[in-house]
């Protein structure tokens, strides 16, 4: 995402009022503590290294379905997302507003960059030949190839 960081889209997603948070699940190949520990302070609900496991697929499955953890251990894994309830479709559509304007808009900054350098390299070429009449107009050009 060029405009902003995964970081930044977290906490634009959990910024949202709304009466059901949306639940968010990290997945990256970092593994380092600092970032594990960003994600979930800024509101994620679980992280999940890459590349994906079976069992990690499983434990999001028995989580996103609410249903209620056999063993100890699930319990700690599924603890945050077990107990939340379930996206609404106003939220789904939030959500897809938002992934569609952060497309459009790179989408967009694309063109905006080409055009912007198109526009610099004219401009460029316009104060070159300016000042190349310039120095025609004084004789001051000619000059440099008679030397």
């Amino acid at each position: 995402m060029p405009e902003m960081t995964g970081y930044d889209l977290l906490k634009a997603i959990k910024a949202l009022s709304s009466p059901n948070p949306i639940p968010v699940v990290v997945m990256s190949s970092e593994n380092e503590p600092q970032r594990i520990s960003r994600c979930l302070t800024a509101g994620a609900e679980d992280f999940i290294l890459k590349p994906l496991k079976s069992k990690d697929v499983q434990r999001l499955r028995n989580c996103s379905n609410s249903a209620k953890p056999k063993g100890a251990d699930d319990a700690h894994q599924c603890k945050s997302l077990s107990s939340r309830r379930k996206i609404t479709s106003e939220q789904r559509s939030q959500i897809t507003r938002l992934a569609m304007v952060l497309n459009a808009s790179s989408i967009e900054l694309s063109h905006y960059f080409q055009f912007l350098f198109k526009f610099i390299l004219l401009a460029y070429a316009v104060l070159c030949l300016g000042e190349l009449l310039h120095r025609w107009s004084n004789g001051s050009f000619l000059s440099l190839w008679s030397s």
